[in-house]
């Protein structure tokens, strides 16, 4: 006598997440221009899994997904890597940091020399040069410039005397990095004219 067949299913379920592999944890960049051309998606890291063999790695910094080269700004730039298999499992979430450092000096341009003639009646000339030149860093917009006459340093009008007077600039960013200083001179000529005196 047979029996009537019956069956039944065994479904195996792959519970076994990917592992992302770090080649590297991370990478130090100096550069002199605001940012640093990098792509992280090749080399730094790879993938493994026992079910799928080509699963990708998802990169973000922040929320950022990096797909390519990237232009990594200065400072500390922590990447986030991901995957997922085709069994919805979750790789343990990696971390790769890259530090970008300033390593570019501002460039500060002077003006041109200043001829100047005294104040009438005095033997000097008020000049607030403080405003005159620039400079420019590639990262740090607000670099203030640091105005000199010998250890004065200048922040507002200045009795230039008669003769030439060589003004200083210096500049340093928030990274520390020195400017090359730079100098123009204040030349003040001697406008007043003598005054005879009767005996």
């Amino acid at each position: 006598n047979v029996a009537t067949q019956t069956s039944f299913y065994v479904t195996v379920n792959d519970a076994q997440a990917p592992v992302i592999s770090l080649h590297t944890g991370g990478e130090d960049f100096e550069t002199s221009e605001a940012s640093v051309n990098v792509d992280v998606t090749k080399g730094y890291a790879s993938v493994s899994d026992n079910i799928d063999n080509d699963l990708e790695i998802t990169y973000r910094l922040g929320s950022t997904v990096l797909t390519g080269p990237y232009d990594f700004p200065v400072g500390k730039n922590t990447i986030t890597l991901n995957a997922q298999d085709s069994g919805g499992n979750d790789a343990a979430q990696k971390t790769i940091t890259f530090n970008v450092y300033d390593f570019g000096a501002p460039v500060i341009t002077a003006p041109d020399d200043l001829v100047v003639a005294t104040d009438a009646g005095e033997a000097t000339h008020m000049l607030d040069v403080t405003a005159l030149g620039s400079v420019l860093d590639a990262v740090d917009t607000d670099v203030a410039i640091v105005y000199s006459v010998g250890s004065s340093v200048l922040t507002g009008n200045y009795p230039f005397p008669i003769g030439g007077t060589v003004v200083t600039m210096d500049a340093k960013d928030a990274d520390g990095n020195v400017a090359t200083q730079v100098t123009f001179t204040v030349t003040v000529s001697d406008a007043g004219a003598p005054v005879l005196v009767a005996p």
